[in-house]
């Protein structure tokens, strides 16, 4: 113990970048576990649709979503998020589920639908695992 504290008073800098780098670790992984929307597989998501009236939004561009989707998804693309997100005030009582390509865009709209009271979740890797999955898909 007398180690310890005599490598405390010897090196003081060191001591405090370690409390504060340790102090910054512990904020940013509690910010990133509030801000975590829960990602489903697709069974899962197969299930919330089923039985919670769930809401697939799939965040892909409109071309790649007339292609194939998710049946009963809203195409709402990232491009355009931000002008027709109003469409999803009305179903603020239901899940969502975003969907993207490969899941790397859909936590950051989650965690903005979240600060507005959503309940979101998200379809983890995207369509591309609803495809692994062998889930059919709708075409337009």
């Amino acid at each position: 113990m007398q180690d310890l504290t005599l490598f405390i008073q010897h090196h003081l800098t060191l001591t405090l970048l370690f409390a504060v780098l340790v102090v910054l670790i512990f904020i940013i992984e509690m910010l990133r576990l509030k801000n975590k929307a829960g990602q489903l597989s697709s069974s899962q998501l197969t299930m919330m649709i089923n039985h919670q009236q769930a809401q697939v939004i799939d965040l892909r561009p409109s071309e790649q979503f007339t292609k194939g989707h998710i049946i009963d998804a809203l195409s709402l693309p990232l491009t355009e998020f931000k002008e027709k997100s109003k469409k999803l005030e009305k179903m603020k009582n239901h899940p969502l589920i975003l969907v993207c390509a490969k899941g790397f865009d859909s936590p950051k709209i989650a965690a903005s639908l979240q600060t507005q009271g959503f309940q979101v979740h998200i379809l983890r890797g995207g369509i591309q695992t609803w495809l692994q999955d062998n889930l059919p898909l709708v075409k337009d």
